[in-house]
Parts: C-alpha cells; structure tokens; sequence
C-alpha cells in the first residue's frame, strides 16, 4: 500500500521512514513530539523545500503537535571545511538542552556532520537521512538508531524512459 503516491519515490521513503521511527518510540516521545531536520543545502534549492515541506505537512497529519526545528548547513554556497566547526557549534549552543526524538538530515554534508558530532550533540537520538549518494552496504554499521535512504542513480532505467519519451531520437549524449 502506498501511504503518500502524491509524493515523489524518495520523498515517500523518507516520511514512511520517520514516521516508522517516531511509531517504534511512540511509548517514550513526549506529548509534543520534536525533530530536527538538518538540510545540507539552501532553502532556495527545490529538493530541500520540496522535502522541508512535505516532511512537515506530512508527519503533522499523524502527528500535529510535532515541533520542527530546521537548520540549513548551505553547502551549495559555502564549503564544508569552512562552515563545520561554526556549524556544529550553533546546534551546539541552540540545542544542547532539548530533548530531541528525531534528527532527519537530507543529503550527505549533513549525514557527515552530524554523525561526526553526533555522541556529543545528541547522544543517542534517532537519525533518519534521505538522498544519501555513493551509500555502501556497511558503511554506517558502527551507528546505533540510524536509518534512512541512500539515492541510487538508475542510469538504464533512465535511458529506457528517454528513449520511450522521444522514440525519434537517433543518438543519446551523456555528460
């Protein structure tokens, strides 16, 4: 059964992820309900708003008294190597004293950064992460409480879709 068809693939697999772990701790989660989302890009990039907002809207209608707190890392604009010690120190100073249940990062600057200061940020909170590239089987095993989906280009998958939107085409070019 598809909970979400309106949305697209990754997106689906990333709410149906987070709502899986806040269902798995609905025991312990507290009557208002806390994530942070942690976004590797801008607010201006269209897959961070697209998945910002359908996270929010989504999750708010099995859970509405949800708080998010959303915080973006703007990689796009701004190397990692420059921003990462400031970066780590603002959730530092913003979330030293709040009891988190999910932290959910999109794309890889942000998985990187969090799980590299994640015992002192945010001990053992769940982390959900979406859009993750170059993903290898394994490769987070050493992490407790962490899921999420990694993004697998479908390269042949692709191409058979060109070639069905534009059956006239006589030669395909890649970059």
């Amino acid at each position: 059964m598809d909970l979400f068809p309106r949305l697209p693939q990754k997106v689906r697999v990333f709410v149906t992820a987070i709502l899986l772990v806040f269902c798995a701790g609905i025991g312990s989660l507290a009557a208002q309900p806390s994530v942070l989302l942690v976004h590797s890009y801008h607010d201006g990039y269209r897959w961070t708003r697209t998945l910002d907002r359908t996270l929010k809207a989504e999750i708010r209608e099995d859970f509405p008294e949800t708080e998010f707190f959303v915080e973006y890392m703007d990689s796009k604009r701004h190397s990692v190597e420059t921003i990462a010690e400031s970066f780590v120190e603002l959730l530092r100073t913003k979330y030293a004293d709040r009891d988190l249940d999910i932290v959910a990062v999109t794309d890889n600057p942000a998985l990187e950064l969090v799980l590299s200061s994640r015992e002192e940020l945010f001990g053992t909170t769940p982390v959900v992460f979406s859009g993750i590239n170059d993903y290898r089987p394994g490769e987070y095993e050493q992490h407790q409480n962490l899921t999420g989906i990694a993004e697998r280009p479908d390269i042949a998958g692709t191409v058979e879709i060109a070639l069905e939107l534009h059956p006239e085409a006589e030669r395909l070019v890649g970059i």
